[in-house]
């Protein structure tokens, strides 16, 4: 009969670092102008109607839960769309 297995301990890792930095990523996430967007066409972001804030950093553009790899907090400075954050993945 199939069933769930639970372990409760402390692992340790050879070669792990706990204290390890998570490493820092600065993505420019927009230059201004046109895109051309599979499913919508043509279109362009106006910067300043935009609520800049906290976002997730997806792998490949994938929308969707395994597809975060990290978050950010995005930034409007000048014309220009910017997330700085960290890279949530193990190297």
């Amino acid at each position: 009969m199939p069933g769930t297995l639970e372990l409760h301990g402390e692992v340790q890792v050879p070669g792990f670092e706990a204290s390890r930095k998570i490493p820092a990523v600065e993505i420019l996430a927009y230059t201004g102008g046109f895109m051309d967007v599979p499913g919508y066409g043509q279109l362009c972001i106006d910067l300043g109607g935009l609520e800049a804030g906290p976002v997730a950093v997806l792998a490949d553009h994938e929308s969707r839960r395994n597809g975060v790899v990290g978050h950010g907090l995005a930034s409007i400075e000048g014309d220009k769309l910017t997330v700085r954050g960290q890279d949530q993945r193990r190297q």
